[in-house]
Formats: C-alpha cells, sequence, structure tokens
C-alpha cells in the first residue's frame, strides 16, 4: 500500500516550497519535507517548531542528538533514525562509539552521568510520556528548567516525527546509506 508519495519541487505551493529552504542539504530536499508538503498548513506550523527544536534550544547540539536518536531507536523509526546518525556525524557531535551506545541504552559504561540521564530521559518519555522523580532530580543537577523543557519537547518532536515517517511509510532516499555498523531500529518491535 502506498501511504504516502512525496511531492515534487514543481507540485508544492510556492509558500510551502519558501518554508523548506533551510530544511535542504546540498540541495535535496528530504521525503519527509516532501510527504509535509501534502498538508501545507500543518507544514508551516512543524517547521516553525522543528526549527526551534533542532537549532534554537539550550541544549548543546551533542545532547540534542543523543535525545532524536535515543528517541528515534526507541519508537522503531529507521528513516528519523538513519538521517540523525548522518546528521550527527556531519554536525561532528557524536561518533560510531557513541551510536552504539545510543542502541545499547543508558546503563552503558560509555556514558557519563548526564549522559545517561539523558538517555534515561528519553526512554522515559517514551515508556511513560513523562520524566521520574530520580531523573529530573540528576538532569537538574546539570539543566536549568528551560532545558529541562527542551528535553522534554525535543523528544516529543521526534515521538511525533518518528510517528508520521512509520505511518506514511515515509522511504529513505537513495542517496542516504544506512551504517553497516549498526542493527536498525524496526517498528514493528512491539507486535508479538
Amino acid at each position: 500500500m502506498n501511504r504516502s508519495i512525496p511531492l515534487t519541487d514543481a507540485e508544492m505551493d510556492p509558500s510551502t516550497l519558501g518554508l523548506f529552504a533551510r530544511w535542504r542539504l546540498d540541495g535535496e530536499l528530504f521525503n519527509f519535507f516532501r510527504t509535509l508538503a501534502r498538508n501545507p498548513a500543518l507544514a508551516k506550523a512543524w517547521t516553525a517548531f522543528g526549527t526551534y527544536i533542532f537549532a534554537h534550544t539550550g541544549l548543546s547540539g551533542r545532547q540534542s542528538e543523543l535525545l532524536i536518536l535515543r528517541t528515534t531507536w526507541l519508537c522503531g523509526s529507521e528513516y528519523e533514525f538513519v538521517h540523525h546518525i548522518e546528521t550527527s556525524l556531519r554536525r561532528a557531535v557524536l561518533d560510531r562509539t557513541d551510536h552504539l551506545a545510543i542502541v545499547a541504552g543508558p546503563n552503558d559504561e560509555h556514558w557519563s552521568s548526564t549522559e545517561s540521564a539523558l538517555l534515561r530521559a528519553a526512554d522515559e518519555l517514551e515508556a511513560d510520556a513523562r520524566l521520574g522523580d530520580h531523573t529530573w532530580t540528576q538532569l537538574a543537577e546539570d539543566f536549568t528548567q528551560p532545558q529541562i523543557m527542551d528535553v522534554i519537547y525535543t523528544c516529543g518532536a521526534y515521538r511525533v516525527g518518528a510517528t508520521a515517517t512509520n505511518s506514511l511509510d515515509v522511504a529513505l532516499e537513495p542517496t542516504i546509506t544506512r551504517p553497516n555498523y549498526l542493527p536498525m531500529p524496526h517498528r514493528d518491535r512491539r507486535r508479538p
């Protein structure tokens, strides 16, 4: 079943096409945005929120990518996970060892206590839609309340993105390479 067909530039209305200018990489607009373009009002709202989450939170690039990758892994979104593996390498904020430890989880010995707390936050937000008291206390040792809100909203934004890419069957672009050193998340992981 074809759940989504990404629009070409020629098929998009000009205002929606303009929204995506900052999201192009080497001139390429990814299928997530091309699919989002089918709903121009949603595209406008999402790109405003996404711009804040991706570029303007009080978190470092490394901290954001840890949250994004753990969330998309837990949500089984191969599309978002693979894109952010590449993003984290391109931004030079994470490496292959970090990627393997993200899959292993917050208890992996690779992590500092702060990074472990970030990954645990992603786990709790995915499982319970709430930060536990212990994790909140750990985060509060290193982050301000606005930064903790950024943790919550970053995980939430990528939960929504993962839900959309999984439900709409958004396909990876031919130019995107799955890393051969990592297992891929599977969106049907919870089914018997």
